[in-house]
């Protein structure tokens, strides 16, 4: 018998309308202060304070396409990804976003891409290849050059479309976790170009979306017919295996986005409904449901711990509502 999904239903505190919001944002601090930085539909890049929920600036960039993914590299330091092909390193203020340097890559892509500081101006993004399957990692070496290193981890088995990617640092090795439409899951190394794990038929359904939690190692699929699903790298008898498990419910609707909040004790999956469902990580149990948008959750973010747990999620409707969850 099927789990049944937590029926209370809180309202969202607040809505932002930007107008052509996209699919993506991040919080971000600046001297201590909590911003929420947003890609819209036709090139825009908003600093929004969270105090007054107003924009401080905005500025049109990737050739007025749409922004598909933005990341903070470090305090003052933004990553942007757009349809025009081009990854972009930000100086950012409250005054300003200032574009430090370009990179173009091979073609757009709607995978969820992943980044990692490696220390001080200095870090990993990944991303597909134009194939899909193939996975790039440019090391860009700083923020003041457009100097960047490439490595290709290669795909096998059946896998050939990537959905969703995380880069991990294991203090003695780096990995990168590929999941795929084709209901695969690829990890890597990075230091040996290694593949440490490959596992298919891990929900008997299509994989649209992955989180990775690093201190637990453990991570989150989610699936087009609504399936969920966990896997875990754990030791077992001195040797690093990986586990995997589907959870008894389904959320009915395709899991657009997953993301593990900053303390580890809660993931909320968006789904193709507008509904968002908060669930315990511990226990992966159903906690409540976020019933505001009308059309699909492209992504969500979590505030920076000890700022009151907030989430913000951006939808296909073009707001952004932001909730106070435990």
């Amino acid at each position: 018998m099927c789990a049944s999904i937590g029926e209370d239903q809180p309202h969202p505190y607040y809505i932002l309308r930007l107008g052509n919001v996209g699919q993506c944002l991040k919080f971000i601090q600046l001297r201590g202060v909590s911003y929420l930085l947003v890609g819209g539909l036709k090139g825009e890049l908003w600093l929004v304070s969270t105090a007054t929920k107003r924009p401080l600036w905005t500025n049109i960039t990737h050739g007025s396409g749409a922004i598909l993914y933005v990341d903070e590299i470090t305090e003052g330091t933004a990553i942007t990804y757009g349809k025009d092909q081009f990854l972009c390193v930000w100086s950012i203020t409250e005054e300003r976003g200032e574009l430090i340097q370009s990179i173009k890559q091979e073609q757009y892509t709607f995978c969820n891409f992943t980044t990692l500081l490696l220390s001080e101006g200095c870090c990993l993004a990944c991303m597909p290849t134009s194939e899909y399957s193939n996975i790039r990692v440019l090391k860009i070496h700083s923020k003041y050059t457009s100097s960047s290193e490439e490595t290709i981890l290669k795909s096998v088995g059946k896998a050939k479309e990537c959905t969703a990617l995380k880069v991990v640092d294991r203090n003695t090795d780096i990995i990168v976790l590929a999941a795929y439409l084709e209901d695969s899951l690829i990890v890597w190394s990075l230091t040996s170009r290694t593949v440490l794990f490959f596992l298919e038929n891990l929900l008997s359904d299509k994989i649209c979306t992955m989180d990775f939690d690093e201190t637990r190692m453990m991570g989150v699929i989610g699936g087009t017919e609504g399936s969920l699903g966990v896997f875990r790298i754990k030791k077992r008898e001195g040797e690093d295996v990986l586990l995997h498990d589907v959870i008894d419910y389904n959320l009915n609707s395709t899991v657009s986005f997953v993301r593990v909040r900053r303390d580890r004790k809660l993931v909320t999956c968006g789904t193709s409904s507008g509904i968002v469902y908060a669930i315990s990580w511990k226990t992966m149990k159903p906690l409540v449901q976020l019933k505001y948008h009308e059309e699909s959750v492209y992504q969500m973010d979590y505030s920076v711990e000890g700022s009151d747990n907030i989430i913000a999620v951006c939808s296909k409707d073009k707001r952004i509502s932001l909730w106070k969850l435990y």
